[in-house]
């Protein structure tokens, strides 16, 4: 066990010395301090972009240019050694903030997937209903979204189930 923690301590000098960890900002370290919360198989960049608000794409077109993050077709991963690397590092106040962000957005997609079947019919109707309405009625929409901002995470699963609701289940219900 003592082996273990040595080898992988020593894992994690060479590369914090190799590419230089302390001189990344402090925004792209919480970006990778992100990363291990996720597994191996990585996210969608643009979902990762979007859900985290990060105002550019440049810091993480820098960690993936300096090996620190991979990127696979559109998916966005950390190879395990690093990922060993930075799950040690201090978790500062930016990447919290980053975690909570993250957090949020699981927390919708695992409420919207636990309910896709059991959409009933007449919710669907309602939400098909208020979507041709939408684009009847311009400022409807914008009262909606104005609406579902000002409610946190239960606005934002009202307003992604809005979104995504061409992909739901019909129950009879």
């Amino acid at each position: 066990h003592k082996d273990l923690q040595t080898t992988s301590a020593t894992i994690r000098s060479i590369i914090t010395a190799i590419f230089a960890a302390d001189n990344l900002s402090p925004q792209m370290q919480s970006i990778l301090k992100v990363m291990t919360l996720l597994s191996d198989s990585g996210i969608d960049i643009h979902t990762f972009h979007k859900e985290l608000n990060i105002p550019t794409k440049d810091d993480v077109n820098v960690l993936i240019n300096t090996g620190w993050l991979q990127i696979s077709g559109r998916d966005l991963s950390m190879h395990p050694v690093m990922l060993e690397t930075v799950h040690a590092w201090d978790w500062t106040e930016v990447a919290i903030n980053y975690a909570t962000l993250f957090m949020s957005y699981l927390f919708r997609e695992l409420k919207l997937e636990g309910r896709k079947e059991d959409y009933p019919q007449r919710l669907l109707s309602t939400i098909d209903l208020s979507v041709e309405r939408f684009h009847k009625y311009p400022k409807l929409e914008k009262w909606f979204n104005q609406f579902t901002s000002k409610k946190g995470v239960l606005g934002e699963t009202l307003r992604q189930r809005y979104e995504q609701s061409s992909d739901r289940t019909t129950t009879d219900r």
